[in-house]
Protein backbone atom coordinates (compact mmCIF):
# COMPACT_ATOMS: atom_id res chain seq x y z
CA UNK A 1 0.00 0.00 0.00
CA UNK A 2 3.13 2.17 0.54
CA UNK A 3 4.43 1.88 -2.78
CA UNK A 4 0.77 3.01 -4.29
CA UNK A 5 0.62 5.73 -2.25
CA UNK A 6 4.43 6.90 -3.37
CA UNK A 7 3.82 6.60 -6.91
CA UNK A 8 0.07 7.78 -6.70
CA UNK A 9 1.42 11.14 -5.55
CA UNK A 10 4.11 10.90 -8.05
CA UNK A 11 1.77 10.34 -10.75
CA UNK A 12 0.28 13.69 -9.49
CA UNK A 13 3.19 15.24 -9.94
CA UNK A 14 3.96 14.02 -13.35
CA UNK A 15 0.60 15.07 -14.72
CA UNK A 16 1.08 18.94 -13.42
CA UNK A 17 4.78 19.11 -14.71
CA UNK A 18 3.52 17.74 -17.94
CA UNK A 19 0.78 19.87 -18.01
CA UNK A 20 2.88 23.20 -17.69
CA UNK A 21 5.58 22.32 -20.08
CA UNK A 22 2.78 21.78 -22.76
CA UNK A 23 1.72 25.07 -21.98
CA UNK A 24 5.16 27.11 -22.59
CA UNK A 25 7.85 26.50 -25.00
CA UNK A 26 10.34 27.56 -22.64
CA UNK A 27 9.56 23.97 -20.37
CA UNK A 28 8.15 24.55 -17.02
CA UNK A 29 7.68 27.63 -14.88
CA UNK A 30 10.13 27.64 -12.23
CA UNK A 31 8.42 28.75 -8.97
CA UNK A 32 5.90 25.27 -10.19
CA UNK A 33 9.24 23.36 -11.13
CA UNK A 34 10.37 23.95 -7.41
CA UNK A 35 6.52 23.61 -5.79
CA UNK A 36 6.57 20.08 -7.65
CA UNK A 37 10.02 19.11 -6.51
CA UNK A 38 9.42 19.85 -3.13
CA UNK A 39 6.11 18.47 -3.46
CA UNK A 40 8.25 14.95 -4.57
CA UNK A 41 11.09 15.47 -1.90
CA UNK A 42 8.40 15.54 0.82
CA UNK A 43 7.01 12.48 -0.36
CA UNK A 44 10.51 10.62 -0.59
CA UNK A 45 11.44 11.66 3.17
CA UNK A 46 8.10 10.70 4.20
CA UNK A 47 8.45 6.66 2.68
CA UNK A 48 12.13 6.84 3.74
CA UNK A 49 12.31 3.60 6.06
CA UNK A 50 14.62 4.18 9.25
CA UNK A 51 15.50 1.20 11.63
CA UNK A 52 12.35 0.07 13.83
CA UNK A 53 12.60 -0.88 17.64
CA UNK A 54 12.49 -3.36 19.76
CA UNK A 55 13.33 -5.21 16.31
CA UNK A 56 15.19 -3.21 13.04
CA UNK A 57 13.13 -6.63 11.18
CA UNK A 58 9.89 -4.95 10.95
CA UNK A 59 11.66 -1.99 9.20
CA UNK A 60 13.40 -4.00 6.65
CA UNK A 61 10.57 -6.25 5.90
CA UNK A 62 8.71 -2.90 4.63
CA UNK A 63 11.77 -1.46 2.85
CA UNK A 64 11.91 -4.66 0.71
CA UNK A 65 8.14 -4.90 0.09
CA UNK A 66 8.01 -1.30 -0.58
CA UNK A 67 11.62 -0.89 -3.30
CA UNK A 68 10.62 -4.74 -4.51
CA UNK A 69 6.92 -4.19 -5.46
CA UNK A 70 7.74 -3.04 -9.02
CA UNK A 71 11.39 -2.34 -10.65
CA UNK A 72 9.52 0.78 -11.84
CA UNK A 73 10.79 3.83 -9.55
CA UNK A 74 9.22 7.40 -10.16
CA UNK A 75 11.40 9.78 -9.03
CA UNK A 76 11.60 13.79 -9.49
CA UNK A 77 14.48 14.19 -12.37
CA UNK A 78 15.58 17.85 -14.42
CA UNK A 79 13.26 16.41 -17.07
CA UNK A 80 10.51 16.47 -14.50
CA UNK A 81 9.14 12.94 -13.06
CA UNK A 82 10.99 9.67 -14.68
CA UNK A 83 11.51 6.52 -13.94
CA UNK A 84 14.43 5.74 -11.79
CA UNK A 85 16.46 4.05 -14.24
CA UNK A 86 16.64 6.68 -16.52
CA UNK A 87 18.04 9.32 -14.00
CA UNK A 88 21.12 9.79 -13.38
CA UNK A 89 22.90 11.09 -10.05
CA UNK A 90 25.17 14.42 -11.55
CA UNK A 91 28.77 14.45 -11.16
CA UNK A 92 29.83 18.19 -10.16
CA UNK A 93 32.33 18.04 -12.81
CA UNK A 94 29.70 17.28 -15.81
CA UNK A 95 27.53 20.05 -14.38
CA UNK A 96 28.22 22.43 -16.95
CA UNK A 97 28.06 20.47 -20.01
CA UNK A 98 25.03 18.09 -19.37
CA UNK A 99 21.60 19.16 -19.66
CA UNK A 100 19.41 16.91 -21.67
CA UNK A 101 20.29 13.76 -19.39
CA UNK A 102 17.85 13.46 -16.72
CA UNK A 103 19.55 14.00 -13.34
CA UNK A 104 18.58 14.13 -9.68
CA UNK A 105 18.17 17.77 -8.62
CA UNK A 106 20.75 18.64 -5.97
CA UNK A 107 17.84 19.16 -3.68
CA UNK A 108 16.65 15.67 -4.26
CA UNK A 109 20.39 14.31 -3.79
CA UNK A 110 20.63 16.16 0.01
CA UNK A 111 17.38 16.02 1.22
CA UNK A 112 16.53 12.47 0.35
CA UNK A 113 19.88 11.33 0.85
CA UNK A 114 18.93 7.94 2.63
CA UNK A 115 16.50 7.27 -0.29
CA UNK A 116 18.85 8.03 -2.91
CA UNK A 117 21.64 5.68 -1.23
CA UNK A 118 18.86 2.87 -1.22
CA UNK A 119 18.57 3.67 -5.03
CA UNK A 120 21.96 3.52 -5.91
CA UNK A 121 22.56 0.05 -3.55
CA UNK A 122 19.81 -1.44 -5.12
CA UNK A 123 21.36 -0.24 -8.70
CA UNK A 124 17.73 1.51 -9.09
CA UNK A 125 19.40 4.75 -9.93
CA UNK A 126 23.00 5.01 -11.55
CA UNK A 127 26.28 7.48 -12.02
CA UNK A 128 26.12 9.40 -15.48
CA UNK A 129 28.40 6.98 -17.32
CA UNK A 130 30.49 7.44 -20.54
CA UNK A 131 28.25 5.99 -22.41
CA UNK A 132 25.51 8.92 -20.81
CA UNK A 133 28.04 11.59 -22.02
CA UNK A 134 28.46 10.57 -25.35
CA UNK A 135 24.61 10.63 -25.70
CA UNK A 136 24.61 13.92 -24.20
CA UNK A 137 27.42 15.22 -27.27
CA UNK A 138 25.66 13.77 -29.62
CA UNK A 139 22.33 14.88 -29.11
CA UNK A 140 23.01 18.38 -29.07
CA UNK A 141 25.83 21.15 -29.89
CA UNK A 142 27.05 22.93 -26.63
CA UNK A 143 27.53 26.39 -26.40
CA UNK A 144 31.25 27.44 -25.69
CA UNK A 145 31.39 27.51 -22.23
CA UNK A 146 29.86 24.19 -21.48
CA UNK A 147 32.62 22.75 -24.26
CA UNK A 148 34.94 24.25 -22.11
CA UNK A 149 33.62 22.68 -18.91
CA UNK A 150 33.63 19.19 -20.80
CA UNK A 151 37.22 19.23 -22.12
CA UNK A 152 37.85 19.89 -18.75
CA UNK A 153 36.08 16.97 -17.17
CA UNK A 154 37.93 14.85 -19.99
CA UNK A 155 41.45 16.38 -18.58
CA UNK A 156 40.44 15.51 -15.22
CA UNK A 157 40.01 11.97 -15.86
CA UNK A 158 42.74 9.58 -14.39
CA UNK A 159 44.91 8.69 -17.94
CA UNK A 160 45.36 5.58 -19.22
CA UNK A 161 47.24 5.05 -22.72
CA UNK A 162 44.86 2.62 -24.18
CA UNK A 163 41.63 3.99 -23.18
CA UNK A 164 43.07 7.31 -24.02
CA UNK A 165 43.45 6.36 -27.57
CA UNK A 166 40.28 4.53 -28.04
CA UNK A 167 38.07 7.61 -25.93
CA UNK A 168 39.93 9.88 -28.14
CA UNK A 169 38.22 9.04 -31.55
CA UNK A 170 34.74 8.79 -29.92
CA UNK A 171 34.87 11.82 -28.18
CA UNK A 172 36.14 14.36 -31.14
CA UNK A 173 33.37 12.19 -33.40
CA UNK A 174 30.66 13.33 -31.34
CA UNK A 175 31.44 16.54 -30.00
CA UNK A 176 30.39 19.90 -31.24
CA UNK A 177 29.95 23.51 -30.06
CA UNK A 178 29.19 26.84 -31.26
CA UNK A 179 30.57 30.11 -31.26
CA UNK A 180 27.50 32.21 -31.22
CA UNK A 181 27.42 35.06 -34.27
CA UNK A 182 29.24 38.79 -33.17
CA UNK A 183 29.34 41.93 -35.14
CA UNK A 184 29.95 40.81 -38.90
CA UNK A 185 31.40 37.63 -37.72
CA UNK A 186 28.80 34.67 -38.61
CA UNK A 187 28.00 31.66 -36.08
CA UNK A 188 30.40 28.91 -36.46
CA UNK A 189 29.07 25.49 -35.56
CA UNK A 190 32.48 23.67 -34.75
CA UNK A 191 32.91 19.97 -34.68
CA UNK A 192 35.84 18.75 -32.09
CA UNK A 193 36.59 16.16 -35.48
CA UNK A 194 37.55 19.55 -37.42
CA UNK A 195 40.26 20.51 -35.30
CA UNK A 196 43.77 19.56 -35.75
CA UNK A 197 45.87 22.52 -34.45
CA UNK A 198 45.64 25.39 -31.60
CA UNK A 199 47.25 28.85 -30.53
CA UNK A 200 50.01 28.53 -28.13
CA UNK A 201 49.39 31.89 -26.19
CA UNK A 202 53.33 31.58 -25.40
CA UNK A 203 53.80 31.21 -29.11
CA UNK A 204 54.33 33.35 -32.38
CA UNK A 205 51.26 33.49 -33.64
CA UNK A 206 49.47 36.31 -32.61
CA UNK A 207 46.65 35.48 -30.60
CA UNK A 208 44.25 38.55 -31.65
CA UNK A 209 44.80 37.51 -35.24
CA UNK A 210 42.60 35.13 -38.01
CA UNK A 211 42.78 31.50 -37.16
CA UNK A 212 42.28 28.21 -39.92
CA UNK A 213 38.71 26.98 -39.10
CA UNK A 214 41.15 23.78 -38.31
CA UNK A 215 42.09 25.48 -35.15
CA UNK A 216 40.95 25.42 -31.94
CA UNK A 217 39.32 29.18 -31.23
CA UNK A 218 41.24 30.68 -28.93
CA UNK A 219 39.11 31.32 -26.49
CA UNK A 220 38.61 27.45 -25.63
CA UNK A 221 42.74 27.05 -25.99
CA UNK A 222 43.98 29.66 -23.86
CA UNK A 223 42.46 27.58 -20.89
CA UNK A 224 43.90 24.35 -21.44
CA UNK A 225 48.06 23.94 -21.25
CA UNK A 226 49.96 21.64 -24.18
CA UNK A 227 49.44 18.47 -21.66
CA UNK A 228 45.36 18.25 -22.53
CA UNK A 229 45.31 19.62 -26.55
CA UNK A 230 48.16 17.65 -27.43
CA UNK A 231 48.47 14.49 -25.28
CA UNK A 232 44.75 13.90 -25.26
CA UNK A 233 43.50 14.99 -28.81
CA UNK A 234 46.54 14.81 -30.36
CA UNK A 235 46.83 18.68 -31.36
CA UNK A 236 49.39 21.10 -32.29
CA UNK A 237 50.42 24.07 -31.62
CA UNK A 238 49.62 26.17 -34.87
CA UNK A 239 53.46 27.21 -36.62
CA UNK A 240 53.73 29.95 -38.65
CA UNK A 241 54.15 28.57 -42.24
CA UNK A 242 50.37 27.26 -41.18
CA UNK A 243 49.12 30.53 -40.36
CA UNK A 244 51.18 32.00 -43.20
CA UNK A 245 48.64 29.66 -45.61
CA UNK A 246 45.89 30.51 -44.28
CA UNK A 247 46.55 34.10 -44.31
CA UNK A 248 47.27 33.84 -48.21
CA UNK A 249 44.82 31.29 -49.32
CA UNK A 250 41.57 31.31 -47.33
CA UNK A 251 39.50 27.91 -47.86
CA UNK A 252 36.37 28.40 -49.82
CA UNK A 253 34.17 29.96 -47.49
CA UNK A 254 35.99 30.95 -44.59
CA UNK A 255 36.12 34.81 -44.30
CA UNK A 256 39.58 36.91 -43.65
CA UNK A 257 38.46 40.28 -42.31
CA UNK A 258 40.34 43.41 -44.00
CA UNK A 259 41.92 43.81 -40.35
CA UNK A 260 43.42 40.71 -40.96
CA UNK A 261 44.23 40.17 -44.47
CA UNK A 262 47.95 41.33 -44.88
CA UNK A 263 47.44 42.27 -48.58
CA UNK A 264 44.42 44.97 -47.22
CA UNK A 265 45.95 46.19 -44.03
CA UNK A 266 49.42 47.86 -43.60
CA UNK A 267 49.45 47.26 -39.99
CA UNK A 268 48.57 43.60 -40.20
CA UNK A 269 51.08 43.02 -42.95
CA UNK A 270 54.00 45.34 -40.36
CA UNK A 271 52.64 42.51 -37.76
CA UNK A 272 53.16 39.82 -40.08
CA UNK A 273 56.17 40.85 -40.92
CA UNK A 274 57.55 40.89 -37.65
CA UNK A 275 56.42 37.80 -36.69
CA UNK A 276 58.40 36.07 -39.22
CA UNK A 277 61.67 38.10 -38.42
CA UNK A 278 60.97 36.45 -34.29
CA UNK A 279 60.48 32.99 -35.82
CA UNK A 280 62.79 32.83 -39.01
CA UNK A 281 66.26 31.48 -37.22
CA UNK A 282 64.16 28.18 -35.53
CA UNK A 283 61.74 28.05 -38.90
CA UNK A 284 62.96 24.61 -41.06
CA UNK A 285 64.32 25.53 -44.46
CA UNK A 286 61.12 23.51 -46.32
CA UNK A 287 58.88 26.32 -44.19
CA UNK A 288 60.72 28.98 -45.13
CA UNK A 289 60.86 28.38 -48.93
CA UNK A 290 56.84 27.52 -48.34
CA UNK A 291 56.33 31.18 -47.23
CA UNK A 292 58.33 32.74 -49.14
CA UNK A 293 56.68 31.22 -52.05
CA UNK A 294 53.02 32.54 -50.61
CA UNK A 295 54.23 36.07 -49.47
CA UNK A 296 56.10 36.84 -52.71
CA UNK A 297 53.03 36.62 -55.00
CA UNK A 298 50.99 38.94 -52.83
CA UNK A 299 51.17 42.56 -52.10
CA UNK A 300 52.23 42.14 -48.36
CA UNK A 301 54.99 44.92 -48.11
CA UNK A 302 54.04 48.13 -46.91
CA UNK A 303 55.64 51.30 -48.56
CA UNK A 304 55.10 55.03 -48.42
CA UNK A 305 53.07 54.48 -51.47
CA UNK A 306 50.97 51.55 -49.80
CA UNK A 307 50.94 47.74 -50.16
CA UNK A 308 53.42 46.31 -53.01
CA UNK A 309 54.39 43.22 -53.94
CA UNK A 310 58.07 42.28 -52.16
CA UNK A 311 59.82 42.49 -55.57
CA UNK A 312 58.30 45.88 -56.15
CA UNK A 313 59.64 46.95 -52.91
CA UNK A 314 62.95 48.53 -51.82
CA UNK A 315 64.82 48.37 -48.79
CA UNK A 316 65.23 52.02 -47.33
CA UNK A 317 68.90 52.15 -48.33
CA UNK A 318 68.11 51.85 -51.75
CA UNK A 319 66.20 54.80 -51.68
CA UNK A 320 67.57 56.98 -54.59
CA UNK A 321 64.72 57.91 -56.52
CA UNK A 322 61.83 59.70 -54.60
CA UNK A 323 59.15 57.88 -56.78
CA UNK A 324 59.74 54.10 -55.82
CA UNK A 325 57.98 52.53 -53.28
CA UNK A 326 60.59 51.95 -49.98
CA UNK A 327 59.48 49.79 -47.27
CA UNK A 328 57.98 51.93 -44.35
CA UNK A 329 56.86 51.00 -40.46
CA UNK A 330 54.01 52.54 -39.01
CA UNK A 331 56.79 51.46 -35.60
CA UNK A 332 59.98 53.01 -36.96
CA UNK A 333 61.17 49.61 -36.57
CA UNK A 334 64.76 49.65 -37.86
CA UNK A 335 65.24 46.98 -40.59
CA UNK A 336 68.18 44.99 -39.60
CA UNK A 337 68.81 41.40 -38.50
CA UNK A 338 66.50 39.03 -39.17
CA UNK A 339 63.67 41.29 -40.36
CA UNK A 340 66.34 42.00 -43.27
CA UNK A 341 66.51 38.71 -44.13
CA UNK A 342 62.68 38.18 -44.21
CA UNK A 343 62.28 41.02 -46.46
CA UNK A 344 65.00 40.31 -48.76
CA UNK A 345 63.91 36.00 -49.06
CA UNK A 346 60.82 37.77 -49.96
CA UNK A 347 62.29 39.30 -52.71
CA UNK A 348 62.20 42.99 -51.29
CA UNK A 349 65.21 44.82 -53.41
CA UNK A 350 68.80 46.15 -51.31
CA UNK A 351 69.48 48.30 -53.95
CA UNK A 352 68.00 49.70 -57.50
CA UNK A 353 68.30 47.61 -60.80
CA UNK A 354 71.03 48.82 -62.41
CA UNK A 355 69.41 49.03 -65.64
CA UNK A 356 66.69 51.41 -63.74
CA UNK A 357 69.26 53.28 -62.83
CA UNK A 358 70.91 53.66 -66.33
CA UNK A 359 67.84 53.82 -68.28
CA UNK A 360 66.69 57.18 -65.44
CA UNK A 361 70.06 58.57 -66.04
CA UNK A 362 70.12 59.09 -69.49
CA UNK A 363 66.33 59.70 -70.13
CA UNK A 364 65.68 61.88 -67.63
CA UNK A 365 69.26 63.27 -66.91
CA UNK A 366 68.38 63.95 -63.29
CA UNK A 367 71.45 61.95 -61.59
CA UNK A 368 74.55 63.40 -62.59
CA UNK A 369 77.54 61.41 -62.69
CA UNK A 370 79.24 61.58 -59.49
CA UNK A 371 75.90 60.58 -58.07
CA UNK A 372 75.95 57.76 -59.82
CA UNK A 373 79.53 56.88 -58.69
CA UNK A 374 78.34 57.08 -55.07
CA UNK A 375 75.33 55.07 -55.14
CA UNK A 376 77.29 52.38 -57.57
CA UNK A 377 80.01 52.76 -54.81
CA UNK A 378 77.70 52.37 -51.38
CA UNK A 379 75.76 48.78 -53.41
CA UNK A 380 78.89 47.72 -54.46
CA UNK A 381 79.41 44.74 -52.15
CA UNK A 382 75.56 43.73 -52.81
CA UNK A 383 76.23 43.87 -56.85
CA UNK A 384 75.90 40.32 -58.72
CA UNK A 385 78.21 39.26 -60.82
CA UNK A 386 75.83 39.85 -63.75
CA UNK A 387 75.17 43.28 -62.56
CA UNK A 388 79.01 43.82 -62.11
CA UNK A 389 79.47 42.61 -66.17
CA UNK A 390 76.54 44.67 -67.34
CA UNK A 391 78.16 47.51 -65.42
CA UNK A 392 81.46 47.10 -67.49
CA UNK A 393 79.16 47.05 -70.48
CA UNK A 394 76.74 49.70 -69.90
CA UNK A 395 77.41 53.13 -71.86
CA UNK A 396 76.20 55.45 -69.03
CA UNK A 397 79.34 57.85 -68.14
CA UNK A 398 80.39 61.42 -69.60
CA UNK A 399 83.90 62.54 -71.03
CA UNK A 400 85.27 65.48 -69.81
CA UNK A 401 85.80 67.74 -72.89
CA UNK A 402 90.20 68.19 -72.92
CA UNK A 403 91.09 71.64 -72.32
CA UNK A 404 91.35 73.25 -75.48
CA UNK A 405 89.50 71.42 -77.34
CA UNK A 406 87.73 73.64 -80.50
CA UNK A 407 84.02 74.16 -80.08
CA UNK A 408 83.10 71.56 -83.36
CA UNK A 409 84.94 68.62 -80.94
CA UNK A 410 83.50 69.81 -78.19
CA UNK A 411 80.07 69.65 -79.37
CA UNK A 412 80.76 66.15 -80.89
CA UNK A 413 81.62 64.69 -77.39
CA UNK A 414 78.58 66.47 -75.39
CA UNK A 415 76.17 63.77 -74.65
CA UNK A 416 77.83 60.97 -75.76
CA UNK A 417 78.35 58.53 -73.20
CA UNK A 418 81.25 56.29 -72.67
CA UNK A 419 81.90 52.62 -70.85
CA UNK A 420 83.46 52.98 -67.36
CA UNK A 421 86.74 50.18 -68.65
CA UNK A 422 87.49 53.17 -71.16
CA UNK A 423 87.58 56.36 -68.93
CA UNK A 424 90.62 57.37 -66.74
CA UNK A 425 90.38 58.62 -62.88
CA UNK A 426 89.86 62.95 -63.58
CA UNK A 427 93.24 63.50 -62.34
CA UNK A 428 95.79 66.05 -63.53
CA UNK A 429 97.98 63.09 -64.09
CA UNK A 430 95.74 61.33 -66.54
CA UNK A 431 94.90 64.68 -68.33
CA UNK A 432 98.41 65.43 -68.64
CA UNK A 433 98.75 62.18 -70.74
CA UNK A 434 95.72 62.67 -73.42
CA UNK A 435 93.88 59.84 -71.47
CA UNK A 436 90.10 60.20 -71.86
CA UNK A 437 89.16 60.79 -68.10
CA UNK A 438 85.90 60.57 -66.61
CA UNK A 439 83.71 63.65 -66.26
CA UNK A 440 83.52 64.76 -62.65
CA UNK A 441 80.93 67.84 -62.11
CA UNK A 442 80.37 67.49 -58.52
CA UNK A 443 81.66 70.09 -56.06
CA UNK A 444 84.03 68.48 -54.27
CA UNK A 445 87.01 67.23 -56.25
CA UNK A 446 87.68 64.06 -57.24
CA UNK A 447 89.94 62.37 -54.51
CA UNK A 448 92.00 59.39 -55.70
CA UNK A 449 91.92 57.63 -52.01
CA UNK A 450 88.61 57.90 -51.86
CA UNK A 451 85.96 55.02 -51.94
CA UNK A 452 85.01 56.37 -55.51
CA UNK A 453 88.42 56.77 -56.53
CA UNK A 454 88.81 53.29 -55.00
CA UNK A 455 86.80 51.92 -57.25
CA UNK A 456 86.80 53.81 -60.69
CA UNK A 457 89.09 52.34 -63.67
Amino acid sequence: MSRIAYETELATVKRLYEAAVKKSVNGADPELDKWLLNRCLHAMKFFTFRPSTPSPEVSNILSLAFYGASPQFSIYSSAGVRNASDVRVMNPEMKGFIKEIPTLPEEIQTGASEMVAVLQNKHMIRQITLEDVMKELKWRCLEEAEMVQCIKWRASLPRQPNFDQQFRQQFLSAAVFRIPAEGDKAERIIPLSTIRTYVNPGGLVPVDGAFPSHSLPFSLSRQFGQNVLTELFGWSVLNIQEWVAFLTSPPPGEYLAPEHDPTASPLFAEKLLMVLAKGWPNTSKANQDDIVQRLSGVTCAPTQQGLKLPADAYLPGAHIFPDLPVIQFSSNTPIKGQLEKVLTSLGVRKHVDLQLVFTRMIKTGDWTVPQLVKYLTSVRDILSQEEMKRLQQTAAFFREVPAGSDQATASSMKGKRWKLKDLYEPTDAMRDLGLPVLEWTDVQRWKPGSEEGMQSP
